[in-house]
C-alpha cells in the first residue's frame, strides 16, 4: 500500500493477505529485538543497583551529645526500651543559699525581726574562727521590759573570747549555770538546764532545721546574758579555736 506524501496519514483497513504478511513481519521484528531488550534490562538493573545519595533514605542517628549527657533511663524511654530503675538525686536549687538561717516566733513583723539579728564571719582559718553577732534595735528594744541574749556555740569549737559593745571580754563571767536573776549563765550540753534553756531560745522557734541539729548534738554550750536594757544596735565579737 502506497501513501502519497501530500496525503493525510490515516489507518487503512488491511486485507486478509496483508494482515497475514504484517503478522509474520512483526514476529520477525520481535525475534530481532529480544537481545536489545535484554541489554536494556541489564543497563536498568545496573542503574538501580548503583547507590545514589539522593535516593538513599535518611537513617536516624542518635545525637552523641544527647547520648552522653542524657540519663540512661530517659534514653531507654526514647528508644522504646524497657525502663531501668535508677536512683534519683534531687538537684540543688540554682538560687544562692543564705549564709545562715533566720527565724522568729514574733507574728507581727517576722521578716523585720529576723533581719534585726545578723551573724558575720570575720576570719576563718583551719585553727581559728572569728565572727560578729549584731542586734539591731530598729523594730524592737529593751526599754519597756528587760531582755537577754543567747549565744549557742557549735560543737567542735572552744570559745576563747566574747567581747561586748564596750569592747570588754566578758567570757570569764560565764563560770556556771548560776540561777535565775544572774546576768551571766552558762549551760553545757547533756547537763543541768541545757535543754530547758534551748526551749526558751532557739527551740522556741520550733524550726525543723534547728531541732534536727539539736537532736544530732551539734551544739556544745549555751551562754545567756540577762537583764539587758539596750535601746540601740549592739555588736558582740566571738573568737574560737577548733578542737
Amino acid at each position: 500500500m502506497t501513501i502519497e506524501s501530500n496525503q493525510t496519514l490515516e489507518e487503512q483497513p488491511l486485507t486478509v493477505e496483508e494482515q497475514a504478511t504484517k503478522g509474520a513481519e512483526n514476529e520477525e521484528n520481535q525475534d530481532d529485538e529480544v537481545p536489545n531488550q535484554s541489554a536494556n534490562l541489564e543497563e536498568i538493573e545496573n542503574v538501580i543497583s548503583e547507590p545514589k545519595a539522593e535516593a538513599t533514605p535518611e537513617t536516624k542517628v542518635e545525637d552523641s551529645t544527647l547520648s552522653e549527657f542524657t540519663s540512661r533511663a530517659v534514653r531507654s524511654a526514647e528508644n522504646n526500651l524497657e525502663m531501668e530503675s535508677l536512683p534519683v538525686t534531687p538537684e540543688l536549687p540554682n538560687e544562692k543559699q543564705p549564709a545562715y538561717i533566720q527565724d522568729t516566733n514574733y507574728p507581727g513583723k517576722p521578716f523585720q525581726i529576723q533581719q534585726s539579728v545578723s551573724i558575720e564571719a570575720t576570719s576563718v582559718t583551719d585553727k581559728k574562727i572569728e565572727w560578729e553577732v549584731t542586734f539591731k534595735f530598729r523594730d524592737w528594744a529593751f526599754y519597756e521590759s528587760i531582755g537577754g541574749y543567747y549565744f549557742i556555740i557549735p560543737d567542735g569549737l572552744k570559745l576563747t573570747k566574747l567581747v561586748d559593745q564596750s569592747n570588754t571580754d566578758i567570757l570569764n563571767h560565764y563560770k556556771s549555770e548560776g540561777a535565775g536573776g544572774d546576768e551571766y549563765r552558762a549551760f553545757e550540753n547533756g547537763k543541768g538546764e541545757f535543754d530547758a534553756q534551748w526551749g526558751r531560745s532557739a527551740g522556741f522557734m520550733d524550726n525543723a532545721i534547728f531541732n534536727k541539729w539539736k537532736e544530732e548534738n551539734r551544739f556544745s554550750k549555751i551562754l545567756f546574758r540577762d537583764y539587758r536594757r539596750d535601746v540601740q544596735t549592739v555588736t558582740y565579737k566571738l573568737e574560737s579555736v577548733n578542737l
